[in-house]
């Protein structure tokens, strides 16, 4: 008589637990259990004992396969509670975590609570902080973009009031879509050339890029558009007064052009556009009509003298700390333009 092999795999927490449940709420002894669910009796039952035991009560990660117990399961607490801490605020003080400062913090936290002789034994090694993250279940994260300070309920109802006023503005001007316009900054790198390369695994090694790839020459360019798809032509700012590819052009610029010390927007640069640029083509467009443009809270928009802006045009500015999720340049304009160039 040949007896059925018993399956070897390897079995989660959350897969414990079920069995043990399972079997807690049967009337099956635990050989006929394991017999029924091809494990071995005395697995389950060392399960069950390590359930009664509470091992398995502060399991953070139920997808892990060995119950590895903290030594320090007070640090393990309170570097956690930092870390989630640090993810509340980064967002306001623009200062994440490194690997560096984990160690650290962990470090200065077990010599508060822990007394001399379990505090000389603690190694805020990289495989002890690696174990504490995976045992609470936390991921290395690299941030991109714009971090927002508001929660989506928040955003939201800040977001309700800058649409209530924008629309009493549209109202008590007569001012359609068509005639509310958005414009943005954005810096491009137009030296920058691409930096992916593709080769046989062995050439990995040797593989090295140049200083052309890295290139950090920058231009800042202001786009603008209307809710109607209308655009106008972009305005740039450089660093040089008079740029030498103005020679290919009878020295004149194709496009509205400023230099400035680090080739970005100040106040005096804003004024120029909103005049210069920008008022202008909504003279040529819509003549005294009164149109809406739509900023951020840049330092260069806010605070500018009344009487220095067109008098047909009404600046609108969105709420701190939202224009990544609700400016329209931000939403795929500006990033569709640098692709295509």
């Amino acid at each position: 008589m040949t007896t059925k092999k018993r399956n070897l795999a390897s079995y989660s927490v959350a897969d414990k637990l079920e069995f043990v449940k399972k079997f807690k709420e049967g009337n099956k002894s635990a050989r006929e259990f394991g017999l029924a669910n091809n494990i071995g009796k005395s697995t389950i039952l060392d399960w069950v004992k390590e359930f009664n035991e509470g091992k398995f009560d502060n399991i953070r990660n139920s997808s892990i396969k060995k119950l590895r117990m903290s030594l320090y399961p007070e640090v393990e607490d309170k570097l956690v509670q930092y870390i989630e801490l640090r993810k509340s605020l980064y967002s306001r003080d623009k200062c994440g975590l490194s690997w560096q400062v984990l160690k650290d913090r962990a470090t200065k936290i077990a010599k508060e609570i822990l007394p001399p002789n379990r505090f000389n034994s603690l190694s805020a090694s990289n495989g002890w902080i690696t174990a504490t993250l995976n045992r609470h279940r936390l991921i290395g994260v690299r941030l991109h973009g714009e971090a927002s300070e508001m929660s989506v309920e928040m955003a939201e109802q800040t977001m309700h009031s800058f649409r209530v006023d924008l629309q009493s503005k549209m109202d008590a001007y007569n001012v359609p879509k068509e005639r509310v316009w958005n414009a943005d900054q954005s810096g491009l790198y137009f030296q920058k050339l691409p930096n992916r390369m593709y080769c046989k695994p062995e050439e990995r090694a040797t593989m090295r890029g140049v200083k052309q790839m890295k290139d950090k020459t920058r231009i800042t360019l202001m786009i603008c558009t209307s809710a109607g798809g209308g655009k106008i032509p972009l305005a740039v700012i450089g660093k040089s007064a008079r740029p030498q590819c103005w020679d290919l052009c009878n020295d004149k610029p194709p496009l509205p052009y400023k230099h400035q010390t680090n080739a970005w927007f100040d106040k005096n640069i804003m004024i120029w556009w909103l005049n210069e640029v920008f008022g202008c083509e909504m003279k040529k467009r819509y003549g005294n009509n009164k149109v809406i443009l739509l900023l951020d809270n840049c330092s260069a928009h806010v605070g500018i003298d009344a009487a220095l802006i067109p008098n047909n045009v009404i600046l609108h500015f969105f709420p701190p700390n939202l224009t990544a999720r609700y400016q329209p340049a931000d939403q795929g304009i500006i990033i569709h333009f640098q692709v295509q160039y």
